[in-house]
């Protein structure tokens, strides 16, 4: 019996381990396709072993490599195509993002909304409710992608000087 139980269980830790790569190498392969649509390549090395993540980007006409040298707007678009990444491998009635493109300038932050708006669209994903908050206007967003979208704008808050 005890036998049995060890190969059971060395089985169901091998098939973890597979199920584990897999999601992994579908990260890279997203966020390598979501970091397309600007231009840009790169990939998503996970290392379980160190319990690491390391995002490497490659845009044209640059020689550094350094997450830490994009503009606050290559930032915040990778950081989005992360996330949209790991939400294509994961379920969930919700998607939620603040005050993402707050970095971004117009170009930026036209192809992020596209992505995320086609994202929401997709007949492959499983529907959720996307909420997206951002402090910005929506008229880089064109009318024909704003269909079935409920849009709520706040009024800006008074301002008072002394």
């Amino acid at each position: 019996k005890q036998w049995y139980q060890r190969r059971v269980r060395a089985k169901r830790e091998d098939h973890y381990f597979i199920m584990r790569k897999n999601i992994s190498i579908r990260l890279s392969m997203f966020f390598s396709m979501n970091l397309s649509q600007r231009g840009y390549t790169g990939k998503i090395e996970v290392n379980h072993k160190e319990g690491s993540l390391n995002m490497q980007l490659h845009m044209p006409n640059r020689k550094t490599h350094d997450v830490k040298s994009l503009s606050g707007g290559e930032r915040s678009f990778s950081t989005v195509c992360f996330i949209c990444s790991l939400w294509s491998l994961m379920e969930s009635p919700f998607r939620c993002l603040d005050e993402f493109d707050v970095f971004m300038d117009l170009y930026n932050r036209r192809i992020t909304m596209k992505m995320l708006i086609d994202y929401s669209k997709r007949a492959d994903v499983r529907p959720s409710q996307y909420i997206l908050l951002t402090p910005q206007n929506l008229s880089s967003v064109p009318e024909k992608d704003k269909v079935g979208m409920k849009i709520l704008q706040l009024d800006a808050p008074a301002r008072f000087e002394d």
